[in-house]
């Protein structure tokens, strides 16, 4: 016998034995389910079948839509409110932001100023020693 065709053989044999365990199993499992009024069934199939619930229009779902719209309305101005304020929060922590970065370069400015000055006070130090030997030639 082909190698393919053997193949081919077993497959449908295996699909047939899916097909009988599902009449035989399945089918007979609901069948005796709905016998013993669902005993035999996990809760949520016996909810499934003998609760199903179907929509009724009454005054109690139009009032609940109309206080659902206005829920829906309440909460669109309340996203408005929250985005207005992150939009004032993200502008105020930008200028925040800036000033803290025009401090950094006035520090930055002033520590440069000092390094110099610092340097000038070494070279005029340095000097000194000249200057004094220069007076003293002098006098």
């Amino acid at each position: 016998e082909d190698p393919s065709t053997a193949h081919w053989y077993i497959e449908i044999k295996f699909f047939i034995i899916r097909v009988e365990v599902f009449l035989f199993v399945i089918l007979e499992w609901f069948l005796l389910g709905l016998a013993t009024a669902g005993l035999l069934w996990p809760p949520q199939i016996r909810k499934w079948v003998w609760h199903a619930s179907f929509p009724e229009a009454s005054q109690d779902s139009v009032a609940t839509d109309t206080s659902s719209e206005s829920n829906l309305e309440e909460m669109r101005t309340t996203l408005a409110m929250v985005c207005q304020l992150v939009d004032k929060i993200s502008k105020s922590n930008i200028s925040d932001c800036c000033e803290v970065e025009l401090d950094l370069v006035r520090v930055r400015d002033l520590l440069e100023g000092e390094v110099e000055f610092e340097e000038s006070i070494d070279e005029l130090r340095s000097l000194l020693p000249k200057l004094s030997r220069f007076l003293s030639k002098l006098e």
